[in-house]
């Protein structure tokens, strides 16, 4: 925990591989829940992530890394279950509509995942990859215009990661750099960056 909680995540995982399998620490949970996300072992992430017991935050972040886990196992139909009750929790609503539009957009439920982005963006979300996904999902289903009105936002000027796929989105290209996956979608709803 010490190692963790003074930034050094490869010294923590170290430790954490080398922890009992049964240890109690959220942290050693956190990290190898996150580790197998990674790595698509996905019951495996499902099972530490549950097991988490901590403070607010540990518990907070692995509600949502074990949603993406249970997403990665095909279980789209607990993304509501996981995630309604988490949506109250403020600011924080905003962001879980993102997760949830991105569940949605992986599960292939693109009229529930534009209602969720829409919720996220009424919301006063910015977190410019749940913006590009956003135009990735709108351009997939055809609505390419609204895509591109999406990403020329003027609150989304000047930013690179907008700027660049608004440009690959008027060159008849997907806006977004990379395909959605579980652990992608994580790291955009916990850290911002894909």
């Amino acid at each position: 925990s010490a190692a963790l909680a003074a930034g050094d995540i490869e010294r923590g995982r170290r430790i954490v591989r080398s922890a009992p399998e049964d240890t109690t620490s959220p942290y050693a949970r956190l990290l190898r829940g996150a580790d197998d996300l990674s790595a698509r072992h996905f019951r495996d992430a499902a099972r530490e992530l549950a097991a988490v017991r901590g403070g607010g935050a540990q518990e907070f972040a692995a509600a949502i890394l074990g949603m993406w886990a249970k997403a990665g196992q095909g279980q789209a139909d607990v993304i509501d279950d996981d995630l309604r009750p988490l949506l109250t929790v403020r600011p924080f609503g905003s962001l879980l509509n993102a997760q949830q539009a991105m569940a949605y957009d992986l599960a292939g439920r693109n009229a529930e995942a534009l209602q969720a982005y829409a919720s996220a963006a009424e919301g006063g979300l910015w977190l410019p990859q749940a913006i590009v996904r956003h135009a990735d999902l709108l351009a997939r289903t055809g609505a390419g215009e609204q895509a591109g009105a999406v990403l020329s936002d003027s609150a989304n000027a000047g930013n690179p990661e907008i700027v660049a796929a608004a440009a690959h989105l008027a060159a008849g290209q997907s806006p977004a750099a990379a395909a959605l996956t579980p652990a992608r979608a994580a790291a955009i709803g916990l850290y911002g960056v894909s």
